[in-house]
């Protein structure tokens, strides 16, 4: 899978299938994008497949492999592979998982894709230079939960504190760092 071609030479066939409109160019390109938002049953946090399609078409040619780290229920996999690009998708919930698997079974498409079960921080499954764009909606902490075990960095006080899982109530938020000690008036 994917990865940019090693001479940095698209192929004029592979140009002409990625092409956009003019009509995409011009709404793809303005500052703000009016987009609906979307629901679904199964996940507290989807994103609209109009996010990742206009991304993947601006930013990736057909052929190239998107990766999306946190693949929730596989929006940005579907697209990928509607727009002939393959995917890698990565989630920690087996659930997500189990119907990523299910869902992109069914789509007719000569690209690939990928469904890894695991967690994001660790992508030694994902070969080197075989990304050629990523994608993503990142996890809502508040919004989902992930599970109390001590991989779910949803929990730390700090990234770098992985004890802080165990020093924290479950679906408590981070605060941000407060200053140790306030300036005294005297010291402008």
């Amino acid at each position: 899978m994917g990865g940019r071609m090693t001479d940095n030479k698209i192929p004029n066939e592979i140009k002409e299938a990625s092409r956009l409109t003019k009509e995409e160019w011009r709404e793809f390109t303005k500052t703000v994008w009016h987009i609906a938002n979307v629901t679904d049953k199964g996940h507290p946090a989807v994103f609209p497949e109009e996010i990742p399609n206009r991304l993947i078409k601006m930013f990736s040619f057909v052929g190239e492999t998107i990766l999306d780290p946190f693949a929730g229920v596989g929006t940005t996999g579907r697209v990928a592979l509607n727009l002939n690009r393959n995917a890698v998708l990565v989630d920690q919930s087996d659930a997500y998982v189990e119907r990523m698997t299910a869902d992109l079974a069914g789509v007719l498409t000569d690209a690939t894709v990928k469904v890894i079960n695991g967690d994001s921080r660790d992508l030694n499954a994902v070969s080197d230079d075989s990304v050629d764009l990523v994608v993503t909606s990142p996890p809502y902490w508040d919004k989902a939960d992930y599970g109390n075990g001590s991989d779910n960095s949803g929990l730390l006080l700090a990234v770098d504190d992985p004890a802080g899982a165990s020093s924290r109530e479950p679906g408590a938020r981070l605060s941000p760092p407060q200053p140790s000690q306030p300036a005294a008036s005297g010291d402008r």
